[in-house]
């Protein structure tokens, strides 16, 4: 961590007098932990709380280079995570809280995670949004952002932010309490979950449905069980497998009411109030 740090502080104090992107990613978050010697036995929370300390503590170092050098106001940082937390690992991995399941799953606890965009002067500090939204998402939000178009002849995934971030925002500043965004969503078609090319699960609106469940359980796979015994139930696993042959494909696919079921423990079973799905297209 302490070299990525200093390559960090050193390429923006290279490039303060230009526009630059910085890319930070903290790898010691990531089995194997990893916490320098400096912060080691300083979390309750064992090594992993030890790397996720340090990781704050490079981040304010990063922030406070930003304001050293008068660029914060002029700086926009995306703060998040890649995916949830690995479940094989315990306590070793981090921790799914409320949610079910974790990485290599498609239940909130795998995909749901925290997204955190800071900008002085543009973006209220304290702000939330209800937006679903996705990392697939910051490449053109940072194009529009900057006035420039997206490049032609690619299909993107992602959709720009910049009217959540600046609306929404901005209306929650001005009237100093949450309100229902007037902004139109970043993904009105929904959000499509995938295990290679094999669509598992979607979000729209308020839902959240799962087309396919409960690949082969993780007892063959190797390694499983040596780093700890206390984990979650074998078959919350997708495993990595990318073959039909792995999934379950439900005549009747299972719709959870996700806003007030973040869980995901309580089927929703009134189908008259939403659309007819169809497990092998898309979904409306």
């Amino acid at each position: 961590m302490t070299k990525f740090l200093g390559n960090a502080e050193e390429f923006i104090r290279e490039h303060q007098e230009e526009p630059f992107f910085l890319y930070f990613a903290f790898s010691n978050n990531h089995v194997t932990l990893s916490p320098s010697d400096q912060f080691s036995d300083t979390s309750p929370l064992g090594t992993y709380g030890d790397s996720t300390n340090e990781m704050n503590s490079a981040v304010t170092d990063v922030m406070d280079l930003l304001n050293d050098l008068e660029l914060r106001e002029n700086t926009l940082v995306i703060f998040l995570s890649d995916n949830g937390p690995y479940l094989e690992m315990c306590s070793k991995a981090g921790f799914e809280g409320p949610l079910r399941g974790g990485k290599s799953t498609v239940y909130e606890g795998g995909i749901r995670i925290p997204f955190i965009v800071s900008w002085p002067g543009q973006i209220p500090a304290g702000s939330v949004s209800r937006h679903t939204v996705s990392s697939m998402d910051i490449f053109p939000t940072i194009l529009d952002v900057i006035g420039r178009p997206l490049p032609t002849g690619i299909t993107y995934d992602g959709s720009s932010l910049k009217s959540i971030l600046y609306e929404e925002f901005l209306m929650s500043e001005k009237w100093g309490f949450e309100i229902q965004s007037q902004t139109a969503p970043a993904h009105p078609e929904g959000l499509f979950f995938y295990s290679g090319e094999i669509l598992t699960a979607m979000r729209f609106d308020g839902y959240k449905v799962h087309f396919r469940l409960q690949p082969q359980p993780l007892t063959t796979r190797v390694g499983f069980g040596e780093e700890c015994t206390e984990g979650a139930p074998l078959m919350e696993y997708y495993a990595g497998c990318r073959e039909p042959t792995c999934f379950t494909t439900q005549q009747v696919p299972t719709v959870y009411l996700i806003d007030a079921d973040v869980g995901e423990g309580f089927r929703f079973t009134n189908y008259s109030e939403i659309a007819v799905f169809d497990p092998g297209l898309s979904a409306r």
